[in-house]
């Protein structure tokens, strides 16, 4: 059956009928009866959230991905998905709660980067959209992995724990908290303050939160560890100070045996005629913004500034629409850097991964050889970070990466970046068409073409194709 049908997506049929076939019929028979009927399956069949879906003969989904994705957006939105596709989609799930099914889907992503990402994405999604309630009593079930599980104890330190007190881990911190949807934020820091987030749930929110916005966190396990518990300290600094300058607002509030004494005074001769005023420094207290966003206005390094949306014709979730690019040989670099040991160097310096040095990287190529700046490619390297990355080290790698090439393969970098192709991207993998007669032997004789895969460095996973027609 999957050699009988070679379209990517998930189709889960109620029925197949493949009539009748002669008793000694060949394999090469079934396998066209069988495509004849499937194809013929696909073409009437519809989205598995498409109205009318239950009742369709033959659903679809873009991939097993989006299956079990959509699948937790419902559960997450407090419904109990009935159709008869579901349990064929997503086999593990086996019509479980959210809040036994989410820590179940947890400890099988957490070993596949890739699908890891993904999971991040759509909490976050879930919590966007109202069920941050939800989610919070799942994670709360949900065991921490033992990259992280030295928070465990965090509730017993002092609030203002050692990670939270290292400048660079804070200034990481402050940086992240930008990036993130300014929604998502409030309601992680809600959560928090309002202590509804308990046992490993803290740590579940945060890890998700950045993993979503910088998933090559996940390519530095301990600092990545060191910056979830220092976040969690953080947001319960500023739910402390928020508390705390309500409990003073709320104690200087005019109540009304205050107001008809107020009164009194007022129609009292001109020395007692006072107005009651809150305690000195009162009004800065409760008008302060939370301390991960002052800390981050203070230090003019750590201010992320506002994301500049992807171009319009770049759709960050439109996964099938290919769009030209004058510089999708970009892509091609990424097993030259990993054989120059690019990854073994960032792990020694987790700072610069979790900043994004990668794809900072990528983009200065691209713009030193003078790819247009509204070229697909920029999109999907969005940095989205205000860290201050040395120049040093991006020229130093540049100009290692040419002399590489020149050496290794005989081809300059210039000629690699250059290679026109198209480029398709969805939130976590993106997809690089050249034509077949586009295909280099310099690069092709040492395998510097084959699909990267999962890059841990860039948070994507990266394939390449080589065909004159659109994918898809």
């Amino acid at each position: 059956m999957r050699l009988a049908d070679t379209d990517d997506r998930l189709l889960l049929l109620r029925r197949l009928d493949l009539g009748r076939v002669p008793p000694d019929a060949s394999s090469m028979q079934w396998v066209l009866r069988a495509s004849e009927r499937v194809q013929a399956q696909r073409t009437r069949a519809v989205h598995a959230m498409a109205p009318g879906a239950s009742s369709a003969d033959a659903v679809w989904f873009h991939s097993v991905d989006e299956a079990w994705m959509l699948l937790l957006l419902e559960l997450a939105a407090g419904r109990m998905p009935a159709a008869w596709f579901w349990r064929l989609a997503v086999p593990n799930w086996n019509g479980a709660p959210l809040r036994v099914w989410l820590p179940r889907l947890i400890a099988e992503a957490v070993w596949e980067p890739a699908r890891d990402a993904a999971l991040a994405r759509t909490i976050v999604r879930a919590i966007a959209g109202g069920a941050l309630e939800s989610i919070v009593a799942a994670l709360a079930e949900a065991p921490l992995p033992v990259t992280l599980r030295r928070a465990e104890a965090l509730a017993d330190r002092p609030v203002a724990g050692r990670a939270a007190k290292e400048h660079q881990i804070v200034a990481q911190v402050h940086r992240l908290f930008a990036r993130l949807d300014p929604a998502v934020r409030a309601g992680l820091l809600r959560a928090i303050a309002e202590g509804t987030a308990v046992g490993p749930a803290p740590m579940w929110l945060f890890r998700s939160a950045f993993v979503a916005v910088a998933p090559e966190l996940l390519a530095a396990p301990e600092r990545f560890a060191a910056l979830c518990e220092a976040a969690v300290e953080i947001a319960r600094v500023s739910s402390a100070i928020t508390q705390q300058a309500h409990e003073v607002s709320t104690a200087s509030a005019p109540t009304p045996l205050r107001k008809a004494e107020a009164d009194e005074r007022r129609q009292a001769p001109a020395p007692h005629q006072t107005a009651i005023e809150p305690p000195r420094g009162t009004e800065a207290v409760a008008s302060a913004p939370p301390a991960s966003v002052a800390a981050a206005e203070k230090d003019g390094r750590t201010r992320a500034p506002e994301r500049t949306p992807a171009p319009e014709h770049m759709p960050a979730t439109d996964a099938s629409k290919e769009l030209p690019s004058a510089a999708a040989g970009l892509f091609l670099l990424i097993r030259p850097l990993v054989l120059m040991g690019l990854q073994d160097w960032l792990d020694r310096d987790p700072d610069l991964a979790a900043d994004g040095f990668a794809r900072e990287l990528l983009r200065v190529i691209g713009h030193r050889y003078r790819a247009p700046a509204d070229d697909p490619v920029f999109a999907v390297l969005d940095q989205r970070s205000s860290a201050i990355l040395p120049d040093q080290a991006l020229t130093a790698w540049r100009v290692g990466l040419d002399r590489w090439l020149r050496r290794r393969a005989r081809i300059k970098l210039a000629e690699v970046v250059r290679k026109r192709g198209w480029i398709s991207a969805s939130d976590d993998a993106v997809n690089v068409r050249f034509r077949v007669e586009a295909a280099e032997l310099r690069l092709r004789r040492l395998a510097l073409d084959v699909d990267p895969g999962w890059v841990p460095f860039l948070g994507l996973a990266v394939r390449y194709h080589y065909r004159d027609t659109p994918i898809g």
